[in-house]
């Protein structure tokens, strides 16, 4: 999987758009998930990011089952780190966390952002994983 600055840049763009969309049309408010897809997306770039760090090392002895293992763990650790990212905004600039809806309000959402991140990798690594070793 070759990952490329623009893919970047239009996976953050399309994710971005939709929290922008789910802020000003008060989606958050209402009680919908409506930052799944924003996680599955993110959790697929990240999958995306870790398959293109393992195909820089050109000497990559990895087994396929630990490739996609590894790639499942990228995905989660970098959900996990946002998820962080967001509790510190919410406690050090609260107002502005408040107002973008920059934070996991629940334990249960915080969950469901985190696994839908690693639903994301998921989708990469198993894709890659069909790719690479046609199985």
């Amino acid at each position: 999987m070759d990952l490329k600055i623009p893919h970047l840049i239009i996976a953050a763009a399309i994710i971005l758009s939709l929290h922008l969309v789910g802020v000003f049309a008060g989606l958050y408010d209402s009680g919908t998930l409506i930052d799944v897809p924003q996680h599955v997306l993110g959790g697929a770039v990240l999958g995306a990011i870790w398959l293109s760090l393992l195909k820089l090392e050109e000497k990559n002895c990895l087994s396929k089952s630990l490739v996609l293992v590894s790639t499942l763990g990228f995905a989660v650790l970098g959900s996990v780190a946002w998820e962080v990212l967001e509790f510190v905004l919410w406690n050090l600039f609260p107002s502005f966390a408040n107002s973008f809806k920059l934070y996991s309000p629940t334990v249960g959402e915080l969950l469901v952002d985190v696994a839908s991140g690693l639903f994301g990798g998921l989708l990469v690594g198993l894709y890659a994983y069909k790719k690479e070793y046609g199985t």
